[in-house]
């Protein structure tokens, strides 16, 4: 597939995109006669921690999950009144909704009768007792693509002190059954998802990418779209919109980018840049439609929505605390800023969350693409740099905090890499504008989270000392400017921000320096050094994962390389100050009670070294070819597991 430069060979990307389509919905109506379950099942939410939700339905009228203690089953109390929507239900057949439920009343209490409705029209009652029972309503067919059921419970019941809410009934588990024995779609579902694997693709394929590429980034996100859609019934529910509008945004940058490429094919002198946007394209819209998923964890997102929404009632100033020993810190709100100018638009508490999301991981992918420019701009290495980003989506430690949902640190550790990789290309040859935009996004990335001043403010300091301790003409210059900027993005946030915390820094300090901690159970003062390094050991397990050592691998034969042939590279000691610092913190982490997240902070690093190793193996022969090629798949693998894991999978 050649670069379109005609009218004819844009008519051929958008027929490409159409049959992308077509067989996505194709492969959604054949998956769910031939391969998915034929029923749907479960409680009404996961609930606890991860939050999940239910792909096929949207219930109202429910309290929060609870968990029997002697089974572990999950249970929900029903309000009074509760109602449950099935918004893309195929009404062309009858299906059998059954609520399985009990009374959970004292003895004294009378039996409660719960009435079923479907679309307001009675449809069942139930006399419910203590011992859990089914109750079943039909949903006819009908001419419409959704169906209510509405519940009501009489009497209804209040436990008293301290319990006052007003209960119905238990609901232990929900199941939806079609008369036909399979679920069918309805058409706008199919056209729902044809349209967003349609967009999405023509986005991928816009920005130029071509080749094997291109046939893997759109298998990529045809095979994603179609699974993620049969996960818990999702194309019942409402999930097809939310990857409707995945694919919009994708196809509008492949326009934006088309556009641009069309008037600056090479950028900078770097060439191929829309190449490696298209790379990252095309996995970010796969991973928002895993991260927009009903079943994707919310982890802390409910805490980062209220904090959003604090912001935007005007309250700007917060702190946290950190594990044991609980020290106060300040509590940053870069993420909620940039997330202000959009919030209307997500009219639900969930839609925000998924915007915070959003905003996340759309600064995550500007990582990728930032050292895209900074390695081929230095090491004039097309390979490498876009293998920098065709693996960053996949680095373990930035999905690990995106799935938790710590969503301000994945932000402005985001910000906080753009910078880095400025400041690599900076080590090439210095500019007011790159100077600029460096300093903007280090300003950004240190007002967006605490973790990210900390470990950001020595990490810019020492790598600006290695340029100009190492550094050739160029670099030594770019070292004084690195200085000078460092020490301005400090004065901005300090002045902008942390200035406020004045008192909170001042009480944190006095408890360490009065050892009222040390002995606190599970506090970090307290641990052993070899407690601390089991610590370590675990945490970077769940930052890259087992066959993460093939990353570590990889990034050990770059940094030889690195070493070998270009020992005093701009980019080469901007990693190697990175490298040092992250040896240094994570040294310090086990003899001592400091603990940062530098694994989330050096992710950048190890991809960038494992790019280099990769690239410098598969150039050797051609089993090192073979090599490079099995272990960029191990890694990308490595990744995307870690995907299937935030949403039960």
């Amino acid at each position: 597939m050649t670069t379109p430069e005609r009218p004819r060979q844009y008519v051929a990307l958008v027929l490409i995109a159409i049959v992308s389509g077509a067989v996505a919905a194709l492969l959604l109506l054949g998956a769910t006669h031939w391969a998915s379950t034929h029923e749907l099942r479960g409680p009404v939410a996961d609930g606890g921690w991860t939050g999940r939700t239910r792909g096929w339905l949207a219930a109202r009228g429910f309290f929060p999950i609870e968990v029997d203690a002697r089974t572990g089953a999950r249970y929900s109390w029903t309000g009074e009144t509760a109602r449950i929507s099935i918004p893309n239900i195929n009404r062309g057949q009858a299906h059998a909704f059954t609520l399985v439920l009990s009374g959970g009343r004292p003895g004294n209490q009378p039996n409660p009768l719960v009435t079923l409705t479907v679309d307001g029209a009675p449809a069942a009652s139930c006399l419910v007792t203590n011992e859990p029972s089914r109750c079943v309503a039909a949903i006819p067919a009908g001419a419409t693509d959704r169906a209510v059921i509405g519940l009501q419970v009489s009497p209804a019941y209040v436990p008293g002190a301290p319990d006052t809410r007003t209960l119905g009934v238990i609901a232990h588990e929900l199941a939806l059954t079609p008369a036909s024995g399979h679920f069918v779609p309805t058409w706008p579902v199919l056209g729902a998802v044809g349209s967003a694997v349609a967009f999405a693709v023509l986005g991928v394929l816009l920005c130029g990418v071509s080749g094997a590429v291109s046939t893997i980034a759109v298998a990529g996100i045809t095979s994603a779209f179609v699974w993620l859609l049969l996960q818990d019934g999702a194309y019942i529910g409402g999930y097809a919109d939310s990857l409707l509008n995945v694919g919009l945004a994708a196809g509008m940058c492949g326009a934006l980018a088309a556009a641009v490429r069309r008037r600056w094919p090479v950028v900078a002198g770097v060439p191929d840049w829309s190449m490696a946007l298209g790379l990252l394209l095309a996995a970010t819209v796969v991973k928002l439609g895993f991260f927009n998923h009903p079943l994707a964890t919310i982890g802390d997102g409910i805490f980062q929505l209220h904090r959003a929404q604090m912001v935007r009632a005007g309250s700007y100033f917060f702190t946290s605390i950190t594990p044991r020993p609980f020290f106060e810190f300040p509590y940053a709100i870069g993420l909620y800023v940039a997330a202000l100018p959009f919030w209307s638009h997500f009219p639900s508490d969930i839609d925000q969350v998924h915007l915070l999301r959003g905003v996340a991981v759309g600064a995550d992918a500007l990582v990728g693409m930032a050292w895209y420019f900074a390695v081929c701009r230095q090491w004039s290495d097309r390979r490498a740099a876009l293998l920098v980003a065709g693996l960053w989506p996949f680095a373990r430690a930035p999905l690990e905090a995106l799935c938790n949902s710590n969503l301000t640190n994945v932000f402005a550790q985001a910000l906080f890499g753009v910078a880095m990789a400025g400041i690599a290309w900076m080590a090439a040859g210095v500019s007011v504008p790159a100077a600029a935009i460096t300093l903007a996004f280090l300003t950004a990335g240190y007002l967006s989270h605490f973790s990210t001043f900390s470990v950001g403010v020595p990490l810019v300091g020492v790598v600006a000392c290695v340029l100009i301790a190492f550094g050739r003409t160029q670099a030594r210059r770019a070292g004084w400017w690195v200085l000078a900027l460092g020490v301005v993005a400090v004065g901005l946030a300090y002045a902008v921000y942390y200035s406020h915390f004045t008192e909170v820094y001042r009480a944190t300090w006095a408890r360490i320096a009065s050892h009222e901690t040390v002995d606190a159970t599970g506090s970090s003062i307290a641990a052993t050094p070899i407690t601390k390094l089991q610590r370590w050991a675990s945490g970077t397990s769940d930052d890259y994962g087992l066959p993460g050592l093939v990353l570590a691998a990889a990034a050990a034969i770059g940094a030889l390389e690195l070493a070998r042939r270009r020992l005093r590279d701009g980019v080469t000691l901007v990693l190697g100050g990175w490298l040092a610092i992250w040896m240094a913190f994570t040294v310090l982490g086990i003899v001592s009670a400091v603990q940062m997240r530098v694994n989330l902070a050096a992710a950048p690093l190890f991809v960038c070294l494992g790019a280099c190793g990769l690239t410098a193996l598969g150039a050797r022969s051609r089993t090192g070819l073979l090599i490079a090629g099995v272990a960029t798949v191990a890694i990308v693998v490595n990744g995307a597991r870690l995907w299937l894991m935030c949403i039960g999978r």
